[in-house]
């Protein structure tokens, strides 16, 4: 199996959690931006005030950092990325990069959960930078600028919206489904 794939939500979806199984129960290579601009954060301290903020990072380091990731897959290894892209821009400079690798973007998988959902899990993890002014400012991103990167896929007919609520494993089920097809 051979897909490139994007895993969108808002902040508090579950992104990390479901991308985090589908590594280990598919064997898909996880490309996660938010753990890797956190680690960033660790050695930058200017990315670690725009990560406080809860503002998006410069489109350039995280392209920089999704493209280092592309390079060192091999050309049969499957990959979804969490959380980006973040916005048009970063969609579009994907779909660029993943032409000049001969690959394609295969599906984008929407994990839909209501804002009141996404605040409640926000809050029972444990994130320094998840104050109240920066989940609601995630949440304004995400509806405001996010939002039109669903549209894009959808209007490309690559989105699939996956219900985002209730039991992890069964979130993961209806995700492995949408990805393998008829290939399980």
């Amino acid at each position: 199996m051979k897909k490139s794939i994007v895993l969108i939500g808002s902040p508090g979806s579950g992104k990390d959690t479901q991308v985090t199984l589908l590594a280990e129960k598919l064997g898909i290579i996880p490309i996660k931006t938010g753990e890797m601009a956190r680690q960033l954060a660790k050695k930058d301290q200017s990315i670690a005030s725009v990560l406080k903020k809860g503002e998006f990072i410069n489109n350039d380091i995280i392209n920089d950092l999704v493209r280092a990731k592309l390079d060192k897959l091999a050309s049969s290894q499957t990959f979804i990325s969490d959380a980006f892209p973040l916005d048009i821009e970063q969609a579009l400079w994907l779909d660029k990069y993943l032409a000049k690798i001969d690959r394609k973007l295969d599906m984008a998988i929407f994990l839909d959960v209501s804002s009141d959902e996404a605040i409640c899990r926000m809050k029972k993890r444990a994130r320094k930078t998840d104050t109240p002014e920066v989940i609601d400012k995630r949440l304004a991103d995400f509806n405001n600028v996010t939002a039109k990167v669903i549209d894009y896929y959808k209007k490309n007919n690559l989105l699939i919206r996956i219900n985002g609520e209730g039991n992890i494993e069964k979130i993961n089920q209806d995700i492995r489904r949408a990805i393998l097809g008829n290939e399980n």
